[in-house]
C-alpha cells in the first residue's frame, strides 16, 4: 500500500507489507514505524501539509496479492482513529473508491458517516 503526497516542493511516500513495519520519507529521510502507527502518522503528515497549504492531493494505491494483505487494511482503514478530524473530498473519495473495491461493510458505513457531515 503506498501513499502519495503531492506538494510543490517533494513527493513524501508512505508505504507497508505484511511484515507489519512501514518506511516514512520525508524530505529525503526515511524512518521505520510499526503498524498501525504508521497510517496514523501518515493522515497526521498530511494534516499538517493542508494547514500549510503546500500538498496539493494525494492518492493511495492498494497492492492486493494476498487475503493477509487485505485483511490487514480492512483492519486499519476500519478503525476511525486513523482519520483526520476534517475529511476532505480526497480521502473520501479515496475511502470510497478503497472500499467498493474490497468490499467492506463497516467502511461503507464510516464513509456514509464522513459523506452526511460534509
Amino acid at each position: 500500500m503506498e501513499f502519495h503526497f503531492h506538494s510543490p516542493y517533494s513527493e513524501h511516500i508512505l508505504n507497508y507489507n505484511t511484515d507489519d513495519n512501514c518506511t516514512i520519507e520525508n524530505q529525503g529521510v526515511q524512518y521505520t514505524v510499526s503498524m498501525p502507527y504508521a497510517v496514523m502518522a501518515f493522515f497526521k503528515i498530511y494534516d499538517s501539509y493542508q494547514m500549510e497549504k503546500t500538498c496539493r492531493s494525494f492518492e493511495i494505491n492498494c497492492n492486493l496479492e494476498t487475503d493477509e494483505t487485505k485483511l490487514l487494511l480492512e483492519s486499519l482503514l476500519t478503525k476511525g482513529s486513523i482519520f483526520v478530524k476534517d475529511v476532505t473530498l480526497e480521502l473520501l473519495s479515496s475511502i470510497t473508491n478503497i472500499a467498493v473495491e474490497l468490499n467492506f461493510p463497516m467502511l461503507k458505513d464510516y464513509q456514509r458517516k464522513l459523506s452526511s457531515n460534509i
